[in-house]
Parts: structure tokens; sequence; C-alpha cells
């Protein structure tokens, strides 16, 4: 595949990734301030009214919001688009008033099971987050379809901006509790959308068209099925050590995953650029562009994620200590595999989407229903004797069981999968961990040697290369030139 594609690719990731990593960041060090002024019961009862809100949020949405982004991406009429637009924003009303109405009913009998009472001060904020959530996953799709990644990332910068400020001033300031993220939640939300929906320049009419309705829920309900089976095998783990081990429980087992799951929210930073690329390559024949842009990813994702994993193992309980508190330092062995099963969640997420770029996404419900059987299977096994440990473990063994099927399914397609992009860093790895146990790493010094050996390994045996520094420099230089005309003051003629 040309540079020129794998730069533009590149140079888009990197505006959609920058709001992600403002996101990462602030979120982490909002957790850091929650969790040293908060009781971990409450830190566990507010992650699962998270995890409710977007649960709700994203069943609901039928698939149109994964419609909104192919079908705006393929359509050249302005009369077109509008009329689609339209008919999704009515639609999503619907459905968001639906899921709002559920929560609402709901969230008393549901919270019961994991043995937490809601106030109702809270109680009445949990259909407010679900359609805000809701919506702004729509209002993201539409910004996708057009291709306009800066503005997403804008959004996610002025969100994270406005969250990490309102727990400041709730929590730590007022001193609000579990009430104060929940306020810092919604308002992060409206003063974050509410601009970008106006922004978005929608020609919003009293139109709703019911054949292209149709249209919209065949084309995205597949890719939603594929959604749902991810969202449900990332956090039924949290619903599961809920009911089975309680908030508190569910407080260590989150502090271990923050980070893990800061990683995967900032890939979408990655699919809000690939999808559409990939869509445009294989729907213009070019397979072997597409297959060279794939692996590239998978190349990437794992050496990334195996440096960041490695690091977790190597000092997993002073980062732990450092930014959550020691009281959460027993979630550093969860950590380390959490972030492990990064590695795999994303490489799977990767053939994942090359398949629906290629049209496949009828196969990945099939996929993700082994997934989920594997990794269910595992939870109910291996929670009780292992406890939060054991959720980590069963996540790898569902997404290990897998893996062999994407890739089967991909080369029907006659896109070249090279499973020795992320298999040859993965055994390098495996390596690393098994000398681990036996070598003394008590010092800081040791065990920053042992991670210099690790990217000198990868280095020479492939996985990263001067070409993969060549690309970032041909894709950061226009934008280093830019800056520098910006801070550079301009000098009027005499």
């Amino acid at each position: 595949m040309s540079d020129s594609i794998l730069t533009r690719f590149v140079s888009g990731m990197l505006f959609t990734g920058l709001g992600k990593v403002s996101v990462t960041v602030l979120g982490i060090i909002g957790v850091m301030i929650t969790t040293r002024n908060l009781p971990p019961a409450e830190v566990g009862v507010f992650v699962l009214i998270i995890t409710v809100s977007l649960f709700l949020g994203e069943i609901t949405s039928l698939g149109l919001n994964f419609a909104v982004i192919k079908m705006i991406a393929s359509r050249e009429d302005a009369e077109s688009k509008r009329k689609l637009i339209n008919t999704a924003i009515y639609f999503r009303i619907f459905t968001i008033a639906v899921a709002s109405f559920i929560a609402f009913a709901a969230a008393p009998l549901l919270f019961a099971l994991f043995n937490a009472t809601l106030q109702p001060n809270v109680l009445i904020f949990i259909p407010v987050m679900v359609a805000l959530e809701a919506s702004g996953k729509l209002l993201t799709a539409i910004y996708q379809g057009e291709f306009k990644f800066k503005l997403i990332g804008a959004i996610n910068i002025v969100s994270s901006v406005i969250n990490f400020a309102a727990i400041v001033i709730f929590v730590l300031v007022l001193r609000q509790g579990m009430l104060g993220l929940i306020l810092a939640k919604v308002l992060s939300r409206l003063l974050a959308y509410g601009p970008a929906f106006f922004m978005a320049k929608i020609d919003l009419r009293p139109e709703f068209d019911r054949h292209l309705l149709r249209q919209m829920l065949t084309v995205g309900f597949p890719a939603q099925v594929i959604y749902m089976m991810s969202f449900v095998f990332q956090r039924a783990d949290t619903f599961l050590i809920g009911v089975l081990l309680g908030p508190v429980q569910v407080a260590f087992y989150e502090v271990g995953r923050r980070i893990p799951d800061s990683i995967i929210d900032a890939y979408e930073a990655f699919v809000q650029v690939y999808l559409p690329f990939g869509s445009k390559l294989y729907a213009n024949g070019e397979k072997a562009k597409l297959a060279k842009l794939l692996n590239t990813s998978l190349r990437w994702i794992s050496f990334a994620t195996l440096c960041a994993s490695l690091i977790v193992f190597l000092f997993g309980g002073d980062i732990i200590s450092l930014i959550f508190s020691e009281t959460y330092r027993s979630s550093a062995v969860v950590f380390s595999w959490l972030m492990l099963g990064v590695t795999f969640i994303l490489i799977d997420s990767t053939l994942g989407y090359t398949l629906m770029a290629a049209g496949e996404a009828k196969r990945i419900p099939f996929i993700n229903m082994l997934m989920t059987a594997v990794s269910f299977a595992g939870y109910f096994v291996l929670i009780p004797v292992w406890g939060p440990l054991g959720a980590a473990i069963a996540m790898l063994l569902g997404i290990g069981a897998i893996n062999p099927l994407s890739i089967y399914f991909i080369r029907r397609k006659q896109i070249a999968v090279d499973v020795s992009s992320y298999l040859k860093p993965l055994l390098i790895f495996s390596c690393f961990i098994m000398i681990i146990p036996s070598v003394s790493l008590d010092g800081f010094v040791d065990r920053i040697i042992m991670f210099a050996a690790f990217l000198t390994t990868n280095v020479l045996f492939g996985v990263i290369g001067t070409d993969d520094i060549g690309i970032l420099q041909q894709t950061m230089k226009p934008i280093v030139t830019k800056v520098k005309q910006r801070m550079t003051p301009s000098v009027e003629a005499p």
C-alpha cells in the first residue's frame, strides 16, 4: 500500500486519537481523585450505573449508528444525506425515550441484585445519562460518516476537560460523593454534545422515510449484534462480580481494569478511521492495500499493547499504589492480566472490523457468540474460585478460541492476513514473561533493563523497523509545520 494512504490513515487517527488521549489521561486523574475520596462501595455502585446506562443506550440503537456511518460515507447527494440523517434522528429520539423509561423503572430492582440501594437523587439521573450517551453516539456517527475526524477529537477533548473539572469541584471541593461523579458526567456530555450538534449544521426537517429506516436497520443490525456481543463480553464480568461478590469487589476489579479500559476506549479513535478507509479500499477492489493496512495495524497494535503489558507486569503494584492509592494495591495482579487482554481484544476487534469492511458482518455474530459462550463458562467456573482474576483469565480464553475463525473468514474474502504480524510479538512477550519469575528484578533499574531488552528483541526480529518510523515522521511533518507557523509571529512588511 502506498505511503500516502498510510499517511492519511495515520493523520486521521492522530486527530481522533488526540481526543481519546485527553479522555484517557484526564479520566485516570479523575479516578485518582475518586478512589482517594470515595469508599470502595460507592465507587463500585457508580461503575455499575455507568455500565447499565451504556448498555441500555447501545442495545436500543439497533445498529442505527453503524448504518449512519456507512451510508453517509457512501452518499454524495446532499438531499439523500439530509433525509437519512433526519430519519435516523427521529427514530433515535423514540428509542432513547424507551431506553430512558426502562432505566428509570428497572434500576431499583436491578441494583438490588448487587446488594446496593440507590438514593432518589441518584436514581433520577440514570435515564438522563442513558439519553446523553445515546445521543452522543449518534452525533459522533454522523461526524464519522462525513469524515470530520477533527471535530470528533474536539468533542472528546471538551467532554473530558469538563468532566475532570466537574469532578474536582463536586467531589474534591464540595464533597458530593457519588452524586458528584454523576453530575460531572452529565455536565460534561451536555456541554460537549450541545455545541457539537449545532456545529454539525444538520438541516433538521420534519421528514421520516420508513423505507430508508428499514434499509438502515438491515445494514446496521448485524454490526450492532457484533458490538453488543463485544459489549456483553467486556462487561458481563462486572455484572457477575457485582452479583457474586458485591460492589466492593467491583471497585477493586474496576481499578485493575481502569487503564486497560482506557486503552480500549482510545482504540475507538483507530476504528473511526480504519472502518471508513477499509470499507472504501474493499469497495474499490483494492484488496492488497486493505491487507497491507490490516497487517500493519495488527503489528503496530500488538507491539504497542504488549509493551504496555510488560510495563504493567514489571511495575503494576507501584502504578496502582501511585495512581489509585495503596488501598487498591491488591488489584495489581488483575491489572497485569487485563492489560494482556487488551492485546487480544484489539487484535480480535481489528479482524472483526475488517470483516465488516469486506461486507461479511453476518459472520461476526457467530464468532462473537462462540467467544461469549467460552468466556461465560469461564466466568461462572473461575470467578467463584479466583475472584476478579478468574474473570480476566476467562476473557483471554474466550478471545483465543475464536481467533482462527476470524482469520478463516477474512481469507475467504481474498484478504491476505499475516498472522505473524501479531504472533511474533506475542511469542517474544511470552518468553519474557516466563523469564521474569526466574530472575531477580527487585530494583527499578533491573526492570528498566528487562523492558529495554524486550524492545531490542522486537527490533531485531523485525516487529518494528525504520519504515514504521518513516511513516510516522512523514505524518507528523505537516502537523509540526502548521504548529510552528502558528507559533511564529508574522512580521509585517515596512
